[in-house]
């Protein structure tokens, strides 16, 4: 939504839990439910604050939400 590349920062932060390998499951292996959870929180308060900042016009909101769940049930599972 930003039309940005991830920085640098954004690279360390992220990019350990995508590659999924031995790394990462050392570095997210035995945190809390709540690790998770804290971190969904932020990523939709986000999604949702950009989202009203656009007008019907630049957003598909069908295909967003679509996605959204989509990429939701992808983690969790669909319950």
């Amino acid at each position: 939504m930003e039309g940005r590349q991830f920085s640098e920062a954004d690279e360390q932060k992220w990019m350990v839990g995508a590659s999924m390998g031995p790394e990462a499951r050392e570095q997210f292996r035995g945190k809390p439910i709540m690790y998770d959870l804290e971190i969904w929180d932020d990523a939709r308060r986000k999604t949702l604050e950009r989202l009203r900042t656009k007008d019907d016009e630049s957003v598909n909101h069908h295909w967003a939400w679509h996605h959204g769940r989509e990429h939701q049930t992808n983690h969790k599972g669909p319950n």
